[in-house]
């Protein structure tokens, strides 16, 4: 199963957000760090650094023993003013032409001093010269006279507001296939920073959209820019995106839209922004949004919209509507006001109510003249005419004798388990643990019978103090409608609501694995008793994961959802090996399943004819091969593959 490489978004940093909204820079940076990694270090892994204590290089280090530090080490932290001579620079050359890596690391005020005798440094992409902490100065002073040609060198800096190199004014200086890591090589070079207009869009209970343009006086080709978006105070992963971006005219680029899903409701969230590009010396550039260089005139604090049942009688409904961020949509127009609609099953529109809560609040609305006992659906609008969410309900039988702790004239409050709820709980693949904070709701709990889910295949139990587990879940599912039912004291019926959440992946090779098939052949997440009968089946052995996925193709949901030939073949590759297929082997496939059609005439023979073939196929038992052991998957071979 292919999945994202996404950043945790640290509590204490998250906590610090929502006090210091600032600080939204230092989270930026954060996460970026996966990119930043791919892009200024790749195959650093490969070079073997040295793995022994770094050797220090002072002023008064000798030329000889500065030599020999790089042959013998390769790692060295600069104390002073150091100066770099040809013989040293030779040196480095000489090691980093063997493949060796040379680490450099400038300490606080300290500084690397190119001399007049230096005319060139070619390092082969194996010279790094870094400095971890937000210390003034330049990393590198270039006195030399003489023109200079740098290629190949890494140089990272921790403060973007500082420059890596001072270089003296009547000095040619020349970098080719640098990169310049989180730093910049001189003040004037980004004197009018980099920004980011962003304008938020259609904004959901559980998604967003972006959309924006980018501006940088520094010509960048090949240019990507990563999105990251994440909950302030939320303790979950973060979730990172490349934009699509097209270059509009000198220095300007349109970022396409990107939309973020799955997001928690009635949340506050941060964007977080870093791009990487080269110029036209092939020089390297990593930034991301920290330390003011990067001017988004975008508000990078965002809200979902929340939908939440308060109160239910047998004819009227309240529901507490939370006002997220007012994105807008390509031509300006704004989300608000929204609608709030109650229709019937049959569709009849029984109430429509246009809300006048305000961006970031919460209001309550009540609709009344409903019919008893009757199944109603709710859904809020926005002004674009976009569906945020919908629940269903049902409003309570008449009783007007009857009267409890929980009911009154005929009412009841409905107590949720909110968000906030979630975000205390313990959530795996397959359960989730709520730690309750409503006390009238534990109380409730306490006295409970016969508690139940209105969905078949979990299992919910109480604990009898604060806890309630929910079990049987889906791995890497968005549960939205999920509603307790128990009897109270007085063998009145109540329910409770649970705030949309989404389970976790990537804890067990076989769960995730039926999930995945799920998802791919039926474009659906899989339902809770079917997932686990062959998630048992599958880890007993009984059934092989072959037949697992031949049985799952026999459905009419995927011959349904696939009716061309292409379709199928495309369908099919998704399913069996989990990526689109390439151009020889489509054609292969669609090839043969003409032929095989030409024969039988029976669209659903010739499919699983292809299935079983597909799936006796070296790329499929490679696949399936590690659910059962402790290793991982290898890449796929040309010759591997179906």
């Amino acid at each position: 199963m292919l999945f994202k490489k996404i950043s945790k978004l640290l509590l204490s940093v998250m906590v610090g957000l929502v006090l210091v909204p600032n600080s939204i820079n230092v989270m930026a940076s954060e996460v970026a760090n996966n990119m930043q990694n791919s892009v200024v270090s790749k195959n650093k892994n490969d070079r073997n650094p040295s793995e022994s204590k770094p050797i220090e290089i002072t002023s008064e280090t000798s030329e000889e023993d500065f030599i020999k530090g790089i042959n013998d080490n390769g790692s060295l932290i600069i104390i002073g003013q150091v100066k770099l001579t040809k013989k040293i620079v030779d040196a480095i050359e000489e090691k980093t032409k063997k493949e060796e890596l040379v680490e450099i690391l400038i300490s606080n005020n300290s500084s690397l001093v190119i001399g007049d005798d230096v005319t060139s440094l070619n390092v082969n992409d194996l010279l790094e010269v870094t400095r971890d902490d937000e210390v003034k100065g330049p990393l590198i002073r270039i006195e030399t006279n003489n023109p200079l040609n740098i290629s190949g060198m890494l140089v990272s800096n921790k403060d973007l507001n500082e420059p890596m190199f001072d270089i003296a004014s009547n000095t040619q200086v020349t970098f080719n296939s640098c990169k310049f890591n989180e730093g910049i090589l001189n003040l004037d070079q980004l004197k009018d920073g980099i920004k980011f207009d962003f304008t938020s869009k259609v904004i959901g209970q559980d998604s967003i959209t972006l959309s924006g343009l980018l501006n940088t006086s520094i010509e960048l080709d090949n240019l990507d820019v990563q999105i990251t978006i994440g909950h302030i105070a939320i303790s979950q992963q973060a979730m990172e995106q490349t934009a699509k971006v097209d270059k509009i005219g000198n220095g300007e680029y349109k970022i396409e839209d990107l939309t973020f899903n799955d997001l928690q409701s009635g949340y506050s969230c941060f964007v977080g922004i870093a791009l990487k590009g080269t110029d036209k010396q092939n020089n390297e550039y990593f930034i991301s949004e920290a330390d003011g260089l990067l001017d988004i005139t975008f508000n990078t604090q965002l809200n979902t919209f929340n939908f939440e049942r308060s109160r239910l009688d047998s004819n009227s409904v309240t529901f507490d509507v939370f006002f997220g961020t007012n994105g807008n949509d390509k031509n300006g127009n704004k989300q608000y006001p929204l609608t709030l609609e109650i229709r019937e099953e049959s569709g009849t529109v029984k109430e429509k109510l246009v809300l006048d809560g305000a961006e970031h609040k919460k209001q309550s609305y009540t609709i009344n003249n409903l019919s008893q006992n009757t199944n109603y659906i709710a859904a809020l609008f926005d002004n674009l005419g976009n569906e945020i969410s919908r629940q269903t309900f049902k409003t309570l039988e008449s009783s007007s004798g009857t009267s409890s702790n929980n009911m009154t004239n005929n009412k009841t409050e409905i107590l949720s388990i909110t968000s906030t709820d979630i975000t205390r709980s313990d959530i795996s693949d397959t359960s989730i643990s709520i730690l309750l904070s409503n006390q009238t709701l534990i109380d409730r709990f306490k006295k409970a019978k016969d508690i139940s889910i209105n969905t078949k295949g979990i299992k919910v139990s109480f604990d009898g103090t604060s806890r309630l587990k929910l079990e049987g879940l889906v791995p890497s599912k968005i549960y939205k409608n999920l509603t307790i039912t128990y009897k109270d004291e007085n063998s009145v019926n109540q329910t409770i609501d649970i705030s949309q959440f989404k389970t976790k992946g990537g804890i067990d090779k076989v769960r995730d694995f039926v999930a995945e098939v799920y998802g791919n052949a039926l474009d659906r997440d899989a339902d809770e008793v079917g997932f686990a009968y062959w998630v048992n089946e599958i880890g007993n052995k009984t059934v092989s994961p072959k037949s697992f996925v031949i049985n799952l193709l026999s459905e009419n949901e995927f011959t349904n959802k696939n009716k061309t030939v292409d379709d199928k073949i495309k369908g099919l590759y998704r399913v069996i090996v989990n990526r689109e297929p390439d151009d020889a082997g489509f054609e292969f496939w669609t090839n043969r399943y003409k032929e095989l059609f030409a024969e039988e005439n029976d669209d659903s023979s010739v499919l699983i004819k292809i299935a079983n073939e597909m799936v006796n196929s070296d790329e499929f038992d490679k696949k399936v091969k590690f659910l059962f052991d402790d290793s991982n998957p290898q890449s796929t071979t040309e010759t591997e593959k179906i």
